[in-house]
């Protein structure tokens, strides 16, 4: 069996006697068809269900999910619409036109000439209009008002208008206020819909009118509470689950082949009850409208059942079984056989659970009895014993539904409670869940504020959802496709999806699995509820964190100094226990730092000066250290560190950067500062039991490095046996694996498209070094390049690097894998940059037969170039004077950056990934549009480094920047992979899906 195909329904709401009518239409006839239904909420509790605008819907939301879309009145704006055309798949509109889409509904005008015409025969001549204007349905049913009026003589008085805010029962209720108010200008009253007529009756009957007497009321939809009134509310028959059926075969036609753009319209009808003055009950049934079978007869009862959909051939089975049943009881062949016949008036009454449908399937019977010459007495006795069933079916709906309530109310206070509950309980775990009668959800949060519309984290799951319900997920993927394959259509059920909103924040949607929603027992929308309820838990529960932060920011402002904003001594040794007591589980450890030549800065410049360097010295602490980690400012020049889950060689690491950025020259109130540090380690041990012997540890530490030159550092307790051991091990395989066989056996050179952002197009490739160990586990380029870089290794793996990339371009060009001017890019290091081979190196790949020195770029940071700027500036005219492209890598996290712009042949600059990872900051935009302005002006090619979200190179374009790389467009691949993306090009669908994929400029 092939995949069901998805029908997406985009509905402002996804229950009650329209919308949910609606949807079990789409839902049973996507089920008849073999199709699933996904039924997409697009209002949010933070406008309400009165919304009468166009809600904003993220762009793209659940379109990898679904094959075709129905769209209901104000769901999706024209831009949606717009955007799922152009991807080819079909879109129905419903209660709404649309140019250029096919539409379904409901024969407005028909139905409301009908209601006038009506009303007229009546003798009435002051007919008012009741109801608002803002959905084509109601515009479309107040046109046939004032149409029938004028072609009656009478010319519709604005005064008789009533325009509502809403159509509920509280807008109609306005309404009778402002009739009453008015002095009763009407005798008969058109409603837009059955809820604002209800409204009206019951304001109009608390002001003591006798209604139909003193005023006639009438209104649209039919909805099961119009015969439940007293009197009967008289109405127009709307087929909604017909125009669900319709919709759900064009959209599934649309799969087949492309739907011409036309209206079509269901049939609508007028129903007479004692609300307009008709007795409802005496004008149901045809009571044996001659030519027409029994079957067909009953078939007639019930207009709003399609001839063909699964209602039809309910209601066909029914007739079958009582046209038999009927035949055989009034030959007197055999009595009645109640339970056949009690299951078959079922049906038909389940089908409109109304009065008039016990009087008009009586009525029916009695015709079909006289037609076949039943004998009068045991005609009447047919007739009591199936009022009996009628009755029964009556009784029993009416339990069912009290029942039905009962268990609604108990599972809404259930699921209140519990998700109210937070913060003791997190509201996104969907264990409430379990007290509905869905099978299976999901709950996606936004990611981060930047990717609200765009990006999802699936936090949790309920029901058998998979690893696929976790992680993040764009929003074209919600929900799961395991959660859309736990649908089972043949059992009714259909996949929801409801935004969680706040009227502050958007959480993010939840999805589930469930059935249609016909009646709400509350008034409000259980599924809407839910997710209402979920938006405030979530809401909820991040308060009362933002208490506890703030609980705690009091606390901990009697702890800090006040200085430099650093945490002091006290809080420093709180933190400090709190790491011994884990020394088992974590590793940690803490740096004493004591400033070389302090006191002459108090005593030469005075003591505003000293606080101006200490708290200089405290923010490149911060900058330095990672989230986490703790810096204090002890007293006087001392501070301390605590690195949190720090094995050696990141304490190293943190080490090496707090010496070098300490070490940077301070302005120090317009003077120049050079202001050193002696730092000492000790790192954690289950034998510490206080932080007083850290300290007391680090500190003799410290001062053992201040006994040295200045800007040392020395570790109390060397315990790195371990350490050093692995990473002789690490240096070993890896100069074997460079060296040992001469073939670089073990490194691998990886490649990463740089590519042009107007066009898609793949315009370069920087090659990058990949290790794979004796093990065959690929080692992190952060754990052997700096062990390359200290042992002087780095040399002979960048001349490998240089050599394979190169000549592997030039492969793909012989074969015609790339284009002539596919350029390759190649990082140089500090040592390679400055060792005596480098020409010759170069040199010698440059004589290779079909190389072009154009095609090669050598990518330095302005740190290696920048120790000594005369001489860089001779080698780099030489690689240049070569004929090789120079780029500044990391541009603008280096110093000297507009220094190495004038002072050398630089033809490009590539912006450091953390400028590109700050786009959606307008401060981030301005610092890029300032670099690629600069480059221009320059001459030089600007390349956006770190491209990870298809905004960014949007974004990137706008700005001028006209190139770029990063994950969005490819992850490093061997060769062989890289080959066949040269032939595909790049997939540009997720970011400009206008742009054709290709290879290669």
């Amino acid at each position: 069996m092939g995949r069901r195909p998805t029908v997406a329904f985009f509905t402002p709401l996804v229950a009650g006697p329209f919308f949910g009518v609606i949807l079990r239409g789409l839902q049973r006839e996507c089920a008849a068809r073999g199709a699933r239904l996904l039924a997409v909420q697009t209002l949010h509790p933070a406008v309400g269900d009165e919304f009468k605008d166009f809600p904003d819907v993220p762009g793209g939301l659940s379109s990898d999910r679904y094959d075709a879309v129905v769209s209901l009145t104000f769901a999706l704006d024209d831009e949606h619409l717009a955007a799922v055309r152009a991807t080819g798949k079909p879109v129905v509109m419903v209660s709404r036109e649309v140019a250029g889409f096919p539409s379904v509904l409901a024969d407005n005008t028909t139905g409301g000439r009908e209601v006038v015409e009506h009303l007229l025969r009546h003798g009435h001549r002051r007919i008012a209009w009741v109801g608002s204007l803002e959905n084509q349905d109601t515009r479309e049913r107040h046109a046939a008002y004032e149409q029938v009026l004028r072609e009656h003589g009478i010319e519709p008085d604005p005064r008789l208008r009533y325009e509502v805010d809403n159509l509920m029962d509280w807008g109609g209720e306005a309404a009778g206020r402002a009739l009453l108010a008015d002095g009763l200008p009407a005798t008969a009253v058109v409603c837009a819909n059955d809820n604002t007529a209800i409204g009206l009756s019951r304001a109009l009957q608390e002001a003591g009118l006798r209604l139909p007497l003193e005023m006639a009321v009438v209104g649209f939809d039919d909805t099961a509470r119009a015969g439940a009134q007293s009197p009967a509310l008289a109405s127009v028959g709307q087929p909604f689950e017909r125009l669900g059926e319709l919709a759900a075969r064009l959209a599934l036609a649309g799969l087949e082949g492309p739907l011409e753009p036309v209206t079509h319209r269901v049939p609508t009808s007028y129903v007479p009850r004692a609300s307009c003055g008709c007795d409802g009950l005496a004008l149901v049934g045809r009571g044996g409208s001659v030519g027409l079978a029994f079957a067909d007869r009953l078939a007639a009862l019930f207009p709003e059942v399609a001839p063909g959909s699964p209602a039809h051939a309910e209601l066909g089975s029914a007739g079958t079984a009582l046209t038999t049943a009927l035949a055989v009881a009034s030959e007197g062949a055999a009595p009645l056989e109640p339970a056949q016949v009690e299951q078959a008036v079922r049906h038909v009454f389940a089908l409109r659970p109304r009065r008039e449908t016990m009087t008009g399937l009586l009525r029916e019977i009695q015709a079909e009895l006289r037609d076949r010459g039943c004998p009068r007495d045991i005609a009447d006795e047919l007739v009591r014993e199936l009022a009996m069933c009628l009755a029964d079916a009556r009784t029993s709906d009416a339990h069912e539904a009290t029942r039905h309530l009962r268990d609604e109310l108990r599972s809404e206070y259930d699921i209140s409670m519990e998700l109210l509950r937070a913060p003791h309980d997190d509201p996104s775990s969907l264990r409430w869940l379990a007290r509905t009668r869905c099978r299976a959800g999901c709950v996606g949060l936004w990611s981060a504020p930047a990717e609200v519309g765009h990006t999802l984290h699936l936090v949790q799951s309920f029901g058998s959802l998979g690893t696929e319900a976790r992680g993040l997920q764009r929003v074209e993927e919600f929900p799961p496709r395991t959660l859309l394959d736990l649908v089972d259509p043949e059992a009714g059920e259909l996949a929801f999806v409801l935004p969680v909103r706040t009227a502050t924040r958007d959480w993010g949607l939840l999805a589930l699995v469930g059935k249609p929603e016909l009646a709400t027992a509350t008034g409000r929308e259980t599924y809407f509820q839910w997710s209402a309820l979920l938006a405030v838990a979530l809401e909820q529960r991040e308060s009362q964190a933002e208490r506890v932060r703030l609980e705690e920011q009091l606390r901990r402002r009697a702890l800090f100094d006040e200085l430099t904003g650093l945490p002091n001594r006290a809080y420093f040794n709180e933190q400090l226990q709190e790491a011994v007591g884990r020394a088992g589980d974590e590793p940690f450890a803490m740096l004493f730092l004591d400033l070389d030549g302090f006191k002459l800065v108090n005593d030469g410049l005075g003591h505003l000066a000293g606080d101006d360097l200490l708290t200089q010295v405290a923010s490149r602490l911060l900058s330095c250290i990672r989230a986490g980690d703790v810096a204090a400012r002890f007293g006087g020049d001392e501070f301390a560190v605590l690195l949190r889950d720090a094995e050696p060689e990141v304490v190293e690491a943190v080490v090496e950067r707090l010496q070098a950025e300490l070490a940077r020259p301070y302005d120090v109130q317009g003077h120049p500062v050079v202001a050193t540090a002696a730092i000492g380690i000790a790192h954690g041990a289950p034998a510490y039991t206080g932080a007083e012997q850290i300290v007391r540890d680090a500190d003799i530490a410290m001062y053992a490095a201040k006994a040295r030159e200045r800007g040392s550092t020395a570790v109390f307790q060397v315990a790195m046996h371990d350490r050093a051991v692995d990473r002789l091990r690490l240096e070993g395989e890896l100069r074997r694996a460079i060296e040992g066989s001469g073939d670089g056996s073990g490194i691998e050179v990886h490649y990463q498209p740089i590519v042009r952002l107007s066009t898609g197009r793949i315009a370069a490739l920087e090659a990058l070094v990949r290790w794979r160990n004796s093990a065959g586990r690929l080692v992190s380029p952060a754990d052997f390049l700096p062990v390359a870089e200290e042992t002087g290794l780095i040399v002979p793996l960048g001349q490998l690097v240089l050599r394979e990339s190169w000549r592997q371009l030039l492969a793909w060009r012989a074969a015609g894998v790339a284009d002539s001017d596919l350029s390759l890019s190649v990082n140089l290091s500090h040592r390679e940059f400055w060792h005596r081979d480098l020409l010759d190196v170069l040199d010698a790949e440059l004589a290779l037969p079909g190389a072009v020195a154009s095609r090669l770029s050598l990518e330095i940071t302005e740190g290696v170039v920048m120790d000594n700027a005369a001489e860089a500036a001779s080698l780099l005219g030489e690689l240049h004077g070569r004929g090789v492209n120079l780029h500044i890598d990391d541009f603008g996290t280096g110093y000297s950056s507009l220094e190495a712009l004038h002072s050398f042949p630089i033809d490009a600059l590539k912006i450091d990934r953390s400028f590109v990872g700050r786009l959606h900051l307008a401060r981030g935009r301005e610092i890029i549009r300032a670099i690629t302005a600069m480059g221009r002006s320059l001459g030089m090619e600007v390349i956006a480094e770190g491209i990870e979200t298809p905004e960014q190179p949007l974004r990137l374009r706008a700005l001028g920047c006209p190139m770029g790389q990063g994950y969005l467009f490819a992850r490093p691949a061997p060769a062989a992979e890289l080959a066949e993306l040269l032939v595909t090009g790049i997939d540009t669908s997720s970011w400009a899906p206008g742009l054709r994929a290709a290879a290669r400029t």
